[in-house]
């Protein structure tokens, strides 16, 4: 998925949503502790 793409997921989650979004892209190299943190928190949609 490119920037734009992105960027335009970003906004209408926000909109829909009405609350802040963070998009992390999971990936094996993250840092643990980082890592652990955005799973505790996370909400997929």
């Amino acid at each position: 998925m490119g920037l734009f793409a992105l960027s335009g997921l970003y906004l209408n989650l926000e909109e829909l949503l009405g609350m802040p979004v963070d998009i992390v892209r999971m990936h094996k190299n993250m840092n643990p502790r980082f890592k652990q943190r955005i799973e505790k928190e996370a909400i997929y949609v």
